[in-house]
């Protein structure tokens, strides 16, 4: 009986450390990384992985005598599965050539161990479309396996206690040989979707969230590496967001911590998309073993949940437990549409707040609007005063140059009037009081000049 490990859940942190706290820079102050540097981190992790696989070997496989049967009618289980002393096995269908054969249930119990699974077994092994159960964890899962080695699936995780509840659901690809693992997760109670492809070493994790309205990213991206101390997975390598408003922030993460922004090469986006379109290719197949698995199970119901089938092997009470399921299913479907409810209420909250804020920004801004609106209008006011101003002092200057220039064009005038009539006096004077002894001639006569204010006046 196969179980996968659980590596995440859905409740997971999300990439946000990247979009809710990085400071969004201008393109020109962040480094552009080449191919080479881009692909370090994915070199690394699957070098490592090449030499985990080299050492790996599949789990060991032990087959196991129902407790339940007095003739030969071996199980195939996996042999870690075995190791509590209080292990037990019970099978409740066909056995054929000592093997478990035909349609029947697989179950196994220890102290912390009680699951089942449901199938058409040949040679003491589950073929095809199989139906499982963990009752501990509450972990159900319809899958299609071929043999041990490969395995597709959808598999149901409905989480609950006094407090809260949750529902995670995955379809599943998962081959035993290379121990990669392809997983989809989703839930009724989010509009995200986890794309996921692990390896033992480190897995790729794409998060769609472009339904989610109260997000700002449409697609988070980002590698997780297992700790070289111990089982926990960090971020370590390059990731980056894809927002709602086109813009995209890529960064380095080591050891879960943000160290630097950074601009990605187009041929690092365009292998996220390849691996994204590889997982999305299990989808069809793991909804299709889905359906057909409950099928299956439906078939084994119809078969032992009749009033006249009784079991001595174990309680026939809870061996029958898987005929009340649907009234455990009610159960559920009543808390699935309670937090349904709660869900709305709360979204229908956020959506207030928002609103809210956004009236309360475009107030603000608003506001703001106004105020350097007055504030324009005052050093309009106050340019305009200036320029009066200006003006009125520019014309009281040409006022008073004019006036001043006007005054000394009357004081020139009266000067020359003063000078001509005292030159006009010495000629009188010159011409009664002084005979010269000779004839002077006309041409020669004397000339009488006067400068003032730079002006020269002569007779």
């Amino acid at each position: 009986m196969k179980r996968y490990k659980n590596t995440y859940t859905f409740l997971a942190n999300c990439f946000c450390s990247l979009v809710c706290s990085t400071v969004v820079f201008a393109q020109s102050d962040v480094p552009l990384i080449g191919v080479k540097e881009a692909f370090k981190y994915e070199k690394q992790y699957l070098a490592e992985y090449e030499k985990v696989m080299l050492d790996h070997l599949p789990p060991e496989k032990k087959w196991i005598q129902p407790n339940n049967k007095s003739i030969p009618c071996k199980v195939v289980t996996f042999a870690n599965q075995t190791e509590d002393e209080d292990y037990r096995l019970f099978w409740d269908g066909g056995c054929k050539d000592g093997f478990a054969d035909g349609l029947g249930r697989e179950i196994e119990k220890a102290k912390m161990h009680n699951v089942y699974q449901i199938g058409y077994y040949e040679r003491g092994s589950a073929v095809g479309y199989t139906s499982f159960r963990n009752l501990l964890t509450n972990e159900s899962r319809e899958q299609y396996s071929e043999g041990h080695e490969e395995a597709f699936g959808y598999r149901t995780i409905i989480s609950q206690n006094n407090f809260t509840f949750h529902i995670q659901q995955e379809a599943v690809y998962h081959n035993l040989t290379t121990g990669i693992q392809k997983i989809i997760v989703s839930s009724p109670f989010s509009d995200s979707y986890i794309y996921i492809k692990e390896y033992p070493n480190f897995f790729y994790r794409i998060t769609d969230t472009s339904n989610d309205e109260f997000r700002d990213s449409s697609t988070e991206v980002a590698i997780y590496a297992r700790s070289a101390t111990s089982d926990e997975y960090k971020y370590n390598g390059f990731g980056f967001a894809l927002l709602k408003n086109g813009n995209t922030i890529a960064a380095e993460f080591i050891n879960g911590e943000n160290t630097r922004l950074v601009q990605l090469p187009k041929e690092y986006y365009q292998n996220i998309q390849n691996i994204y379109n590889e997982i999305k290719e299990i989808q069809n197949r793991a909804l299709d073993a889905n359906q057909q698995a409950t099928l299956v199970k439906k078939q084994y119901q119809l078969k032992i949940c009749r009033t006249s089938v009784k079991v001595d092997f174990m309680d026939n009470e809870e061996y029958k437990d898987i005929c009340n399921e649907e009234v455990d299913y009610e159960v559920i479907n009543k808390k699935y549409t309670d937090k349904l409810e709660q869900i709305s209420i709360e979204n229908a909250r956020k959506r207030d707040e928002i609103n809210k804020k956004a009236l309360t920004d475009e107030t603000f801004r608003q506001n703001q609007l106004a105020q350097q609106r007055a504030q324009l209008r005052a050093r309009e006011v106050a340019q305009q005063q200036a320029q009066a101003a200006q003006r009125m002092a520019s014309a009281a200057e040409r006022s008073a140059r004019a006036a001043e220039s006007a005054n000394l064009n009357q004081s020139l005038r009266s000067t020359q009037q003063t000078i001509m009539q005292n030159m006009q006096n010495m000629r009188n004077n010159n011409s009664s009081n002084f005979q010269p002894s000779w004839s002077q001639p006309t041409q020669n006569r004397l000339q009488y000049c006067y400068i003032a204010s730079g002006i020269k006046f002569c007779n």
